[in-house]
């Protein structure tokens, strides 16, 4: 039993680390933080989306005396393009709003993250739906160059 538990987590182990990078796109930046952080937020807006929050984790962690490098979240969207979605599978509520997240990584590269709506789609069953080709593009449009 300890074998075959051994050779099934050796099997599936790849499969779960090559879906999570699928899933992201990571690229690393080359402005400042504040500077990337107005770039995206000028880019959301200029696509008809709203910002509905912004998280700013290094203040918070500020807040309770720790140390964190730069790590911020812009949860951005269109209410009627994630109520077409939900309307079809409610559970991708759960993905909604697209966000942006701008981070700091451990060799001090300034990056972002952000979701390949059509691979988390999949997940809802779609990942061929046309409101997830236009988030995919939106965010390809927001990220662009920074």
């Amino acid at each position: 039993m300890k074998i075959f538990i051994t050779s099934f987590l050796s099997f599936l182990l790849p499969i779960i680390f090559v879906n999570a990078q699928e899933r992201f796109h990571d690229q690393v930046i080359s402005i400042d933080a504040k500077e990337a952080i107005k770039e995206i937020k000028n880019r959301v807006l200029s696509n008809d989306l709203s910002i509905l929050y912004e998280i700013n984790h290094q203040d918070n962690a500020d807040g309770v005396n720790m140390d964190l490098d730069t790590n911020y979240v812009i949860g951005f969207g269109n209410p009627k393009a994630g109520t077409v979605l939900m309307q079809k599978s409610p559970d991708i509520g759960m993905e909604l709003p697209l966000k942006i997240h701008l981070y700091q990584d451990e060799s001090g590269d300034l990056k972002i993250r952000y979701p390949n709506m059509k691979a988390i789609a999949s997940d809802y069953g779609l990942e061929d739906h046309e409101v997830i080709q236009k988030m995919n593009q939106a965010l390809n449009k927001i990220t662009e160059g920074l």
